[in-house]
């Protein structure tokens, strides 16, 4: 393949499409807001075979009481754009069995998988990391973003979404989440959620002598199994001679609460000493406050606003272009407001619902695969298709200046990312949306934040004048905080493009 200069046109919407294929219920927020839908009439379904003196079995019976007792909202999106909300919605379902519920519905449904309850585990772990989540907030459901100062201020609060009592994560769920958190390798954030638990477990050991409740039998795991599991952990970490003293006492006697006292006093020394490890994999460590400034950003205006009209062509003579020209030197970045309208976003969805699936990364042999580093399902939709589409495309051109024919321009690329759906660093192309907290698209070379905008677009090039690599067009896009984030793109090559392009006369150029 010649060499190609790509433009990146991104279409930003926010919109709900749901397609059917085998992919898991996380890899595409929209899908869960149809699960919350098809839940509702599983219930209603269960609760009328009930009613007429059926039987169903005790895990379909706790089911329907757990919805009882948490959806009390009418609105779909309120369970599916939020993080917590969804890994109840995906816990709930993965409980009960598909024949049961095939039988009693009288119709075929997709009900998540151990693979979406881990996934959606991995979500909250994820987006406590990289937006440094008060941990004790996320437990009720609430989203409280803490940004530590580097000056020695104090940090900065920013609360996303209010406590919400229906939906709270007990001890068993935050020692589930630290289990899928070493299943993953990612060994402190484990060490976090075992403490939380350590923590919760003893508030809750307290209320319940205050009321002479007695603890036996109670659901969940114990206090002795959460403390080894955090001494392992934080031995992965760095090792520690007293903690592995005190594990092996344990395990050569029957555990005492003298023993267990001191491993949990040597547990909480080894944690408080811990520092949150670099990530290697990550090649520039300001991705993660880029990602944080991107939530600021979407709760304010942004101070340093800066937006002209612009007419590239005669096209925008009587409506110019609303232009925010974020990096003018090369690569050039740029942000074009209102750029599609809702119309043509419906359109979009009709066409591209049904074609959704997980989507890949390039491989190092050059072939596509799955990674836990892109988190989202893909559709495309072709300029012939619909004439709604190919005026789109061709508004691309005009803001452009280049073909976006075939085989200049390629198909329009439609996707949704899923429960905390990130792309790491990467030099291909990038992506966002309107949300409501995080998923903005951030320059790691740059250092620069592109926060999600609904119905807008951006353009950078990726290649100098001269064809030679544009290193700083490196890119991310930050996992979806809350919210619901559709993007779709274009990439325009430079072969076709010569004239409309003029090449640089140096490789800096």
């Amino acid at each position: 393949m010649d060499p190609s200069f790509r433009v990146v046109f991104y279409v930003l919407f926010l919109t709900m499409f749901y397609s059917v294929t085998d992919a898991g219920f996380f890899s595409a927020v929209a899908r869960l807001g149809k699960l919350v839908q098809e839940e509702r009439e599983i219930v209603a379904a269960v609760k009328q075979h009930v009613q007429n003196g059926g039987k169903v079995s005790a895990d379909m019976k706790r089911y329907v009481d757990s919805f009882d007792d948490n959806n009390t909202v009418p609105e779909p999106d309120y369970i599916a754009h939020h993080p917590v909300r969804a890994y109840f919605l995906i816990k709930r379902l993965s409980k009960i069995t598909l024949s049961e519920t095939k039988k009693l519905t009288g119709k075929e449904v997709q009900l998540p998988t151990v693979e979406d309850l881990h996934m959606t585990a991995l979500a909250l772990i994820v987006l406590q990391d990289v937006y440094g989540l008060d941990m004790r907030s996320l437990v009720q459901g609430q989203l409280v973003m803490v940004s530590q100062s580097t000056n020695g201020a104090e940090p900065q609060i920013t609360e996303i979404c209010g406590k919400d009592p229906t939906f709270t994560l007990d001890p068993s769920d935050t020692y589930y989440i630290g289990e899928v958190a070493c299943k993953e390798n990612k060994f402190y954030q484990a060490v976090l959620w075992f403490n939380l638990t350590l923590e919760m477990m003893r508030e809750k050991e307290k209320s319940l002598l205050k009321i002479g409740d007695e603890q036996t039998d109670r659901p969940g795991p114990r206090m002795r199994d959460v403390l080894l599991k955090l001494a392992d952990t934080v031995q992965k970490i760095k090792w520690d001679r007293d903690v592995f003293m005190a594990v092996s006492q344990l395990g050569a006697t029957k555990a005492n609460a003298e023993g267990l006292s001191h491993l949990s006093n040597l547990l909480e020394n080894a944690v408080s000493s811990l520092r949150k490890p670099i990530r290697t994999e990550i090649p520039h460590i300001n991705y993660e406050n880029l990602c944080r400034l991107g939530v600021l950003k979407n709760q304010a205006p942004h101070p340093t606003l800066t937006c002209r009209y612009v007419r590239p062509t005669p096209y925008f003579y009587l409506s110019p272009a609303k232009m925010e020209l974020l990096h003018e030197r090369s690569p050039l970045v740029a942000l074009y407001h209102d750029v599609i309208t809702d119309k043509e976003v419906n359109k979009m969805r009709d066409i591209a619902f049904r074609r959704m699936g997980r989507s890949p990364v390039v491989a190092d042999d050059g072939g596509e695969m799955f990674s836990r580093s892109r988190v989202s399902e893909t559709g495309w939709i072709f300029d012939t298709e619909h004439p709604m589409i190919a005026k789109l495309s061709r508004r691309v051109g005009y803001i452009t200046g280049l073909d976006v024919n075939l085989p200049y321009g390629e198909a329009f690329q439609v996707l949704n990312y899923g429960l905390g759906g990130f792309y790491e660093p990467h030099v291909d192309y990038f992506r966002l949306s309107d949300v409501e907290a995080g998923g903005a698209t951030v320059f790691t070379r740059l250092n620069l934040t592109v926060p999600a905008v609904k119905n807008s677009a951006v353009l950078f090039h990726d290649l100098k004048k001269s064809l030679a690599f544009e290193q700083d067009s490196e890119h991310a896009g930050c996992p979806v905080l809350m919210g619901s984030k559709w993007i779709a793109n274009k990439w325009i090559h430079t072969h076709g493009n010569e004239f409309r392009w003029p090449c640089g006369l140096t490789p800096e150029e």
